[in-house]
C-alpha cells in the first residue's frame, strides 16, 4: 500500500509561510491561493511562479514580441494580445517635462509642446487658457478655478465657503479678535492689525471710530481668533434679504454689524454700503460698494477748532480756509449763541419820535421804522407832498403878475420894479410898465432908417472889445404875426476901436435875408470904415468899394438882377472865388491898395442890383 505524503498547508488567502514554519527542504501549500512554497535553506520561495501560464488567472496563447496582457472580464483571465497598431513615436527635439500632444488624427504620433509640467507640478509656458463655459461638475476644492456661466467670469475657490469672481469682486482676508464669531453678512470696520492681516470689529453708525473705517461685509462666518474673507466690492451671496426690496440702497445701521435701508440722520454717521440685488431668505445677494460720508472738518479747506454752540463758518482769505467763529455784537445789537441757533436782537433803538419835525412813527419803533407826515416850513420843510404845492407854500400869497424877488432882507412875492430892468445904454427907451411878458423891449424893434448913422440902434452898454455880452441863453429878434420887416443886429462902439461879435455854440439861421451894405459908387474912392446893414439893395452901375480894414474874410454876393450868387475869400491883398451860382458872371472882386480894401467891378454892361453879406475876421483872431 502506497504511503500518503501530506505537506504543511493553509487555507488563509495570501498566507506565505515563514522560515520558522518550514524547515529547509520542507514544502508548504496555500490551499486558498493554490500556491506551493519550499524552504530552500535560505528563504521560503514559491514553487513554479516563474511562468505566467502557470498562474490560474492567466491564459497565455502563442505569445509574441510586443504583446501585452489584457484582462478579459468574460473569462476572468489575463490574456495576451497585440498592444496596438503601430509604434508611438515623437520628434528628436523633444524636451524634458514637455506636454505630449498628438500630431495629426491617427493617434499614433505625438509631438513636442512649449507648455511644460515639471516634476514639482508647476505648469508653465501656456499662452492662453480656455475654460469650459458650461461645466457640468464645477470644482469645489480650494485653489480650483473654473468658469462661472452666471456671472460671466472665471472664479477661484478660496475655501469651502468663499469664491472670488475675477474682475467683479474685491476680497480682503481679515482677523477676528472680537471674542465672538462674526456672522456672514455682518458689516465690519478695521480696528487694527494682527498677523499681517487687518483686524476687524462690527461697524456702527453711532460713532466716528466705528463708521469711518468701514471695510466691507463678511463673505463668510469668521470664528474668534481666526481669519476669514470680507467683500470690499462686489456680490455677497447666501444672505437673508427677505425683509428688503431688490434695488434698495443699504446703509450702515446704528445696530452693530447690521445694515438698513433707512438713511441715517445726524448725528449718526452716513456710510452707504451698496444695494440689495436679490431677495431670498437664504440665497439673497447684496452688492457692496462702500461710500463713507465726510465730516465737515475733514474737508481740505475747512479748519474747525474746538467747535461750540452758535459757531458759524467765516472765510479767512489770508489762510485760505473756512473757520468756525462766533458773530460779534455791535452797537445796538445783541447776539445770543444757543445749541443750533443764533439770536440777533435790537439792543439799541427802543423808541422813535419825530421831535419838532411834526413827523410821527407810522409803524413799530424797533426794527424797520417808518416816519409819516410832512415836514413843516418852520422846520425846514415845505409842508406839502407835491412840487407845485411846495412852491406855493414857500411863495406865500400868490398874485398874478408878481414874481419872487429879494428886498434886501427876505425873498417875497412882488410886482416887477423899474430897478429890476438892467440899463442897456443912453438910447434905451421904455420902462418896467412897457416891458411886455413876451420879452419885447420898446426901442429894440425899430431898425435905423437909412445908411450910416441914421435912426437909433439899440446897444449893449459896457461891452468892450473881446468881452462877452450874454442875455440869458440867447438874443431873439423875431417878427410878430403879419410883420414883414427885416431885422438886423449891429455892433457900433461909437469910438475908434473895432467891435467883434462872438458867437458861442451853434449859429442857426432860419429863413434869413442878409441885407446889402451901403458904399460909394462910381469913381469916388473913399474909405468906408462903417458899413450899416440896411433893408435896401445896392445898384452897381460900374464899381463899388468895400473896406475890409486890413481884415480877411468871406464875401457872399447875391446878384438880385440875375438871381446868381458868388462867394469870395478875401485877405492878404488877394482874392479867391471859391464858388458861384448862375448869374455870377460879369462881376469880380479884387484888392484896392488905395483904400486898403476890396473893389467889386461890374463887367456885365448892365446895372446890377446886389445884396452883399460880409464875414470878417480881424488879424490874429
Amino acid at each position: 500500500m502506497a504511503n500518503i505524503i501530506k505537506p504543511k498547508r493553509s487555507n488563509t488567502a495570501a498566507k506565505v509561510p515563514t522560515t520558522t514554519e518550514l524547515v529547509s527542504g520542507e514544502l508548504g501549500v496555500n490551499m486558498a491561493d493554490r500556491k506551493v512554497y519550499i524552504n530552500n535553506g535560505t528563504a521560503v520561495v514559491q514553487v513554479g511562479a516563474g511562468n505566467l501560464s502557470g498562474l490560474g488567472d492567466v491564459a497565455v496563447s502563442s505569445p509574441a514580441n510586443g504583446q501585452a496582457l489584457k484582462y478579459n472580464s468574460t473569462t476572468s483571465k489575463w490574456e495576451n494580445s497585440a498592444a496596438g497598431a503601430g509604434d508611438v513615436t515623437g520628434p528628436a527635439s523633444a524636451t524634458d517635462n514637455a506636454i505630449t500632444r498628438f500630431d495629426g488624427t491617427t493617434g499614433k504620433t505625438i509631438q513636442n509642446s512649449t507648455a511644460t509640467l515639471d516634476d514639482n507640478g508647476n505648469f508653465a509656458g501656456v499662452n492662453g487658457l480656455t475654460f469650459n463655459t458650461s461645466p457640468t461638475s464645477p470644482p469645489t476644492a480650494t485653489g480650483a478655478m473654473a468658469w462661472d456661466n452666471g456671472d460671466g467670469t472665471p472664479y477661484v475657490v478660496l475655501n469651502a465657503n468663499t469664491s472670488l469672481q475675477l474682475g467683479q469682486e474685491n476680497i480682503a482676508k481679515v482677523y477676528n479678535g472680537t471674542g465672538v464669531t462674526i456672522a456672514k453678512g455682518s458689516v465690519v470696520a478695521v480696528s487694527g492689525a494682527q498677523g499681517q492681516r487687518p483686524s476687524v470689529v462690527l461697524a456702527d453708525s453711532d460713532s466716528e471710530a466705528l463708521s469711518a473705517p468701514t471695510l466691507g461685509i463678511a463673505a463668510e462666518a469668521i470664528a474668534n481668533g481666526a481669519e476669514g474673507f470680507v467683500c470690499t466690492f462686489g456680490l455677497v451671496r447666501g444672505l437673508n434679504t427677505s425683509a428688503f426690496t431688490a434695488g434698495q440702497p443699504i446703509y450702515l445701521s446704528s445696530t452693530a454689524g447690521a445694515f438698513t435701508t433707512t438713511k441715517p440722520v445726524a448725528p449718526q454717521h452716513t456710510v452707504a454700503l451698496g444695494w440689495v440685488i436679490s431677495i431670498n431668505a437664504s440665497s439673497g445677494e447684496v452688492f457692496v460698494n462702500i461710500n463713507n460720508g465726510w465730516e465737515l472738518d475733514e474737508l481740505h479747506n475747512v479748519l474747525i477748532t474746538s467747535p461750540a454752540s452758535g459757531n458759524t463758518l467765516i472765510y479767512d482769505a489770508t489762510a485760505g480756509v473756512w473757520k468756525n467763529a462766533n458773530l460779534t455784537q455791535g452797537t445796538g445789537i445783541s447776539i445770543t449763541n444757543g445749541a443750533g441757533s443764533i439770536t440777533v436782537a435790537n439792543a439799541g433803538v427802543t423808541s422813535v419820535s419825530g421831535g419838532t419835525t411834526g413827523l410821527t412813527p407810522a409803524s413799530a419803533t424797533t426794527g424797520a421804522v417808518t416816519l409819516a407826515g410832512t415836514l413843516a416850513i418852520a422846520n425846514g420843510g415845505t409842508g406839502a407832498t407835491t412840487r407845485q404845492n411846495a412852491m406855493d407854500a414857500l411863495a406865500g400869497a400868490v398874485t398874478s403878475g408878481q414874481y419872487l424877488r429879494g428886498n434886501g432882507t427876505d425873498v417875497v412875492m412882488s410886482a416887477i420894479q423899474a430897478a429890476d430892468i438892467p440899463t442897456l445904454n443912453q438910447n434905451t427907451t421904455g420902462n418896467a410898465a412897457t416891458a411886455t411878458s413876451a420879452g419885447t423891449v420898446t426901442g429894440w424893434n425899430a431898425p435905423p432908417s437909412t445908411g450910416n448913422g441914421g435912426g437909433t440902434w439899440p446897444q449893449l452898454v459896457g461891452v468892450k472889445s473881446d468881452a462877452v455880452a450874454e442875455m440869458g441863453r440867447f438874443i431873439d429878434f423875431h417878427a410878430t404875426s403879419g410883420d414883414s420887416s427885416d431885422y438886423t443886429v449891429r455892433l457900433d462902439g461909437g469910438g475908434t476901436g473895432s467891435q467883434t461879435l462872438k458867437l458861442f455854440g451853434d449859429l442857426e439861421v432860419t429863413k434869413a435875408v442878409f441885407s446889402v451894405q451901403t458904399f460909394s459908387l462910381g469913381t469916388t474912392y473913399g474909405t468906408q470904415s462903417n458899413f450899416d446893414v440896411t433893408n435896401t439893395s445896392v445898384t452897381l452901375a460900374n464899381t463899388g468899394f468895400i473896406d475890409m480894414s486890413n481884415m480877411s474874410g468871406m464875401l457872399v454876393i447875391n446878384n438880385w438882377t440875375t438871381g446868381g450868387v458868388s462867394i469870395w475869400l478875401c485877405g492878404g491883398g488877394g482874392t479867391n472865388q471859391i464858388g458861384t451860382v448862375s448869374g455870377g458872371a460879369g462881376m469880380s472882386v479884387s484888392y484896392n491898395s488905395g483904400i486898403n480894401g476890396y473893389t467889386i467891378q461890374n463887367f456885365s454892361g448892365a446895372t446890377l442890383t446886389l445884396g452883399i453879406f460880409k464875414l470878417r475876421t480881424r488879424p490874429g483872431a
